[in-house]
């Protein structure tokens, strides 16, 4: 697990002072809040994580750009898979 918020302090839809509640008050009463959220992230080794990137490479181009695509694909480095 990587990180625990509380949010939902005061779970009634009452415009700005709902908001307010909620923005102020929920991080220092954790403990009252009406839904939890976790972030978490499973465990690999560094081998495992090295082995397994990949990256996505976008390049936008226009119609009258055509010439350039192969260019732009040759001078883009070699990264992960």
């Amino acid at each position: 697990m990587v990180k625990t918020q509380a949010h939902g302090l005061f779970p009634f839809a009452l415009g700005w002072l709902e908001r307010t509640i909620n923005r102020l008050f929920a991080p220092l009463l954790p403990w009252f809040g009406v839904s939890a959220f976790l972030i978490a992230r499973p465990r690999a080794s560094r081998d495992t994580i090295k082995e397994n990137l990949s990256v996505t490479v976008l390049v936008p181009a226009r119609a009258n750009e055509a010439g350039n695509i192969e260019a732009a694909i040759t001078r883009t480095p070699a990264m992960g898979k």
